[in-house]
């Protein structure tokens, strides 16, 4: 099985993480964070709920994206 990691790349041109993954996949787990940090802030949580929503959130549009 071939590492995605070692995939040519065109000369001039170098790889980044999101060049490695899927543009959705990335857009699925900001918005994931940033609505848990919005719900977090709304609803006068604390540092620690911040954190865990956005675990969970992140995970979750990951999921989504993924799909």
């Amino acid at each position: 099985m071939e590492d995605a990691t070692l995939a040519p790349v065109s000369p001039g041109r170098s790889r980044t993480l999101v060049d490695k993954l899927d543009h959705r996949v990335a857009v699925g787990a900001v918005s994931g964070t940033v609505i848990a940090a919005l719900v977090a802030f709304d609803a006068g949580g604390n540092v620690l709920v911040l954190m865990f929503g956005a675990l969970l959130l992140g995970i979750a549009g990951l999921a989504a994206a993924a799909l």
